[in-house]
């Protein structure tokens, strides 16, 4: 009996240097943007694969130092990265930081281009648009703890946890959506 082979190798992740490479060899996570970009996140900096090659962030105003934990489309283009120094904004042509109250390790983005965030105690907060301060959301607490979010082609967000799924709109949290889960939820995937 002969044992499955795969047909094409898959690309190693290393840590490189310069601007080659990745800026550290443990992948948090990944994502694809809209124009087809893969996006990668590690404990040191963010890089990205174009054209076959792995480029890392170098530019100072950007995610190229520290732990990246999620990069997400923003809906007028390019990505936001949610980092431990704060929430960079790529506009497909510079990099802009917004500081934030806590480290984020989920983000979404609502229709009205507000940022929904998710810290590591299970917490909402919100940032509107236009705005550079965010608002921890009332009746998100340890009982709820949330773990995951998304944000849905029809301009909503929602959050996962404990109680199920919830939605996240013009600053509140409702619903559950749906019966409660038997167990808690933890990621949610559109």
């Amino acid at each position: 009996q002969t044992l499955p082979s795969p047909s094409r190798a898959f690309r190693s992740f290393a840590k490189g240097s310069g601007t080659a490479g990745l800026p550290a060899s443990t992948v948090v996570a990944l994502h694809t943007d809209t124009e087809g970009t893969v996006w990668i996140a590690t404990f040191n900096g963010a890089a990205r694969v174009e054209h076959g090659s792995v480029e890392r962030v170098v530019d100072r105003n950007g995610p190229a130092t520290g732990a990246i934990f999620r990069i997400i489309d923003r809906r007028a283009g390019g990505v936001y990265v949610s980092a431990t120094n704060g929430l960079y904004l790529y506009d497909n042509g510079r990099w802009s930081l917004t500081p934030t109250p806590a480290e984020f390790i989920h983000i979404a983005e609502d229709g009205a281009a507000n940022i929904v965030a998710l810290d590591r105690r299970g917490i909402l907060y919100v940032k509107p648009a236009g705005s550079s301060s965010w608002t921890d959301l009332p009746g998100t607490t340890d009982q709820a703890d949330f773990r995951g979010l998304a944000s849905m082609a029809d301009g909503s967000v929602v959050a996962a946890g404990r109680t199920g799924l919830v939605q996240v709109a013009n600053g509140a949290v409702t619903g559950p959506i749906g019966s409660a889960p038997p167990s808690p939820l933890t990621t949610v995937l559109t």
